[in-house]
């Protein structure tokens, strides 16, 4: 496909290629109010061939957690591989989170870490980028 102008540099390079990922899907949602766990339905494994999940997370006491994961999983495996990255804390570690497989969903699964001693309640918000199958 050749565009109508000619292209001024790398600006329209990146252009064209971001509006031709058409095999991603950018999804968000919010935690609402929680004391001790909360789970995300990060992608279902038949749809999708694995997702980046950045959660960020904050304390009744006003502490706040940012980490990202990503997840693969084949859409007849019964395990996801996954990393949690970029674990950012402005006080403690206010989460622990792990990956596992229900149904065809592949879930994260956040927990209050035992380092979150004074805080009690917990909000958040996420996005997702899904790489469809």
């Amino acid at each position: 496909i050749r565009d109508v102008e000619r292209s001024r540099g790398l600006g329209d390079v990146y252009k064209r290629q971001f509006m031709e990922l058409d095999s991603t899907r950018v999804e968000g949602g919010q935690l609402t109010s929680y004391t001790t766990t909360a789970t995300i339905v990060q992608f279902d494994k038949t749809a999708y061939k694995g997702a980046k999940t950045l959660i960020t997370i904050e304390s009744n006491d006003g502490k706040v957690h940012m980490l990202e994961v990503t997840a693969v999983c084949g859409a007849s495996g019964t395990t996801a591989h996954a990393t949690v990255t970029n674990s950012i804390t402005s006080d403690n570690d206010l989460m622990d989170a792990t990956i596992g497989v229900v149904g065809n969903n592949v879930n994260i699964s956040l927990a209050k870490s035992s380092a979150a001693t004074s805080s009690t309640t917990f909000t958040g918000r996420f996005t997702t980028t899904k790489v469809k199958v």
